[in-house]
């Protein structure tokens, strides 16, 4: 709870610096480390509630997702500029976001890394993370 907590503080200063560079780079640093680390502890939890299932490394899995989420909004936003324009970054953010799930449960059904019930919550912590980064950009 206290690392859940800790990523969510992190994310309301990361809100109040988001125009100071490199303030806001570290506060989104610091944000997906604990995001990281507070699934990560959810590790012994998952595996206690679903013993027929190996839990491998979820937190990996979430981080991984997050910054490939965060590297293809970066690249799309910057590479593509109409009329010498930055696109909008809340509708971008959406259209890769609804890309990331498609492709995390494509992998989730291949490799079974987590309960279906768990990687649920990753793709909810994911979402509500990702969007908020398009949100805070467009503001």
């Amino acid at each position: 709870a206290g690392l859940m907590l800790g990523a969510v503080l992190s994310l309301t200063v990361t809100t109040v610096v988001r125009y100071r560079w490199p303030y806001n780079y570290i506060g989104v640093l610091i944000f997906s480390i604990l995001l990281g680390c507070a699934v990560g502890r959810m590790t012994g939890p998952m595996q206690r509630l679903e013993p027929t299932l190996e839990v491998v490394a979820p937190q990996l899995y979430c981080i991984g997702i997050h910054i490939v989420d965060l590297l293809a909004l970066a690249l799309v936003c910057c590479t593509i500029k109409p009329a010498g324009h930055m696109l909008r970054v809340l509708p971008v953010s959406i259209i890769l976001n609804i890309i990331m799930i498609t492709s995390t449960i494509l992998v989730w059904s291949m490799t079974d890394f987590t309960p279906g019930r768990w990687l649920a919550g990753i793709l909810i912590i994911d979402t509500v993370a990702f969007l908020w980064v398009g949100f805070t950009m467009d503001r």
